[in-house]
C-alpha cells in the first residue's frame, strides 16, 4: 500500500501566494507574518475560551487572547505539533455538496498531496488521522480508514447547513519538518 498514491486535499484562496507552499500558524508566527496569523487564527479564538475546555483560558474572552496564547492553546489541545498542523480532506470538495461549498469553490482552488510519495514522506514530521466527525469523544481514525473509505461514504455525513459545516468531514492533520508544506509537494487539482 505504501507505493500506491494516497491523495488528500486542501482548499486555498484563489489569490493566495503559494510560492513557499502551505504555511502553518507556527510558521506564520515564527516569521512574524502577523496579518496572516491573525486572519487564520481567528477561527480558533472562540473554541479556545469555550468549547475546548482549557482551564487556563476558560474565563477569558476570545478577543483578549494573544498570539502566544493561541499557539499555547493549540499545543495544549492538539499536542506538541498542534500549531504546526495543516489540515487535509480525503476527497476534494465539489459543488454538489451544497450552496456553501458551491460559493466557496468560486473563490478557492483545491490542491492535492500524496502522503505515500517518498519526497512527501521525507518532509512530514507527523500525521494525526483525527477522530470520527472531528470529535475527540469519538473513535480515533487511522490511515487504513482513509485508504478504504469511499468518496460517497466520506461525504455522507456532510451537512451544508451547519455553521461549522466542515466539522463532520474527517480530515488529517500534517505537521511538516519546517512547519510548512513545500509548494513542490502540491499539485493543483482540476476535476
Amino acid at each position: 500500500m505504501e507505493n500506491k498514491p494516497l491523495y488528500f486535499y486542501h482548499i486555498v484562496d484563489r489569490d493566495a501566494d503559494l510560492s513557499v507552499g502551505l504555511l502553518s500558524l507556527k510558521y506564520m508566527y515564527d516569521h512574524k507574518m502577523f496579518v496572516e496569523f491573525d486572519e487564520y487564527a481567528d477561527k480558533y479564538r472562540e473554541r479556545i475560551v469555550s468549547s475546548w475546555q482549557i482551564e487556563k483560558y476558560h474565563k477569558r474572552t476570545s478577543e483578549s487572547l494573544t498570539r502566544e496564547e493561541i499557539i499555547d492553546a493549540l499545543r495544549l489541545f492538539r499536542g506538541e505539533n498542534g500549531p504546526s498542523y495543516i489540515y487535509f480532506f480525503r476527497y476534494p470538495l465539489y459543488d454538489g455538496l451544497g450552496k456553501k461549498i458551491e460559493n466557496l469553490l468560486k473563490v478557492k482552488d483545491i490542491y492535492q498531496i500524496d502522503i505515500n510519495d517518498k519526497k512527501t514522506r521525507e518532509k512530514i514530521k507527523e500525521i494525526f488521522y483525527g477522530y470520527d466527525m472531528s470529535n475527540s469523544d469519538n473513535e480515533p481514525l487511522h490511515k487504513e480508514y482513509y485508504e478504504q473509505v469511499s468518496e460517497q461514504e466520506y461525504f455522507s455525513k456532510y451537512d451544508d447547513d451547519l455553521p461549522m459545516n466542515f466539522s463532520t468531514l474527517n480530515h488529517i492533520s500534517i505537521a511538516f519538518v519546517d512547519d510548512y508544506c513545500p509548494r513542490a509537494l502540491l499539485k493543483k487539482y482540476d476535476d
